[in-house]
């Protein structure tokens, strides 16, 4: 049953509604829908449909202010459609959502990102219609959808909140990833147990269950910038298959478990040594 009706467009008379299956999506979820356009008084061609998944990236804060749009994925029908006076043609479409969509933030309704409204940064995602008459594409209004984690992204959240980690802030970074999107969505952590020489954490998915899990560590005394900046920062790069999940998370809790306390064991260590 179709739910999530969309803004209505009117070009040249064609009236075009755009409805979707549902109003929330996974990452990585196929998005499926129907366009129903509606003739005017003479026959037209419409030369193609356009859907737009758009990210809206609104930041507010210290030193940030105002909203960025990035185009994030396209879809389009290509056939040609005619058109009758006064016809009704229906038209179903679907695509799949890419899997690094950022999620919508905030997400009152997820009880892993409902505390952390210090984030200076909201991310919300929307769909655009558009039909091409003669050359000219005329786009509907942007219509916001909700995108809920990929299972894979949400499972290791999950691990990351059974050790002690809570999401304090969502933001999206653009340097430190290679860069097939404008940015990645990077979710911040505190650990109050692991204050003594945790700084702070950083999970980012680059997609295809390919994570990249940053522990920054406290800083010793050392004697250079270089010697510090080498030990300062952690990387943890793993992979999610379907079958690390099939438990619930409990091999791939034990696996993060393992991995942090390596490091910890290390820092702990190095700033003993320099005490």
């Amino acid at each position: 049953m179709l739910k999530k009706l969309l803004a209505s467009i009117r070009v040249g008379g064609i009236k075009v509604d755009t409805t979707l299956e549902k109003g929330e999506y996974r990452q990585g979820e196929t998005v499926q829908g129907r366009v129903l356009i509606q003739g005017s008084s003479v026959q037209q061609d419409i030369k193609r449909i356009l859907f737009q998944l758009k990210v809206r990236l609104r930041a507010r804060g210290a030193g940030v202010s105002g909203f960025q749009d990035f185009l994030w994925h396209t879809h389009e029908i290509a056939d040609k459609i005619t058109v009758l006076p006064r016809e009704t043609k229906e038209i179903p479409f679907s695509f799949t959502l890419p899997d690094v969509t950022p999620i919508s933030f905030p997400y009152e309704s997820h009880f892993l990102f409902a505390k952390p409204k210090a984030s200076p940064y909201r991310f919300q995602v929307y769909l655009q219609t558009g039909i091409d008459i003669e050359n000219s594409i005329d786009p509907s209004d942007h219509d916001e959808i909700q995108i809920a984690p990929h299972h894979f992204v949400e499972e290791v959240l999950r691990s990351m909140s059974r050790l002690g980690f809570s999401v304090t802030s969502v933001e999206p970074n653009s340097m430190d990833y290679p860069m097939d999107r404008t940015f990645y969505q990077e979710f911040l952590f505190a650990q109050h147990d692991m204050k003594n020489w945790l700084n702070e954490a950083s999970l980012v998915h680059l997609g295809n269950g390919h994570f990249v899990l940053r522990i920054e560590t406290q800083k010793p005394d050392y004697r250079s910038i270089m010697e510090m900046l080498d030990v300062n920062e952690r990387k943890i790069r793993f992979v999610v298959h379907e079958e690390d999940i099939e438990d619930e998370g409990v091999h791939l809790t034990e696996y993060l478990a393992e991995q942090i306390q390596l490091i910890q064991d290390k820092v702990t260590k190095e700033i003993s040594s320099n005490e």
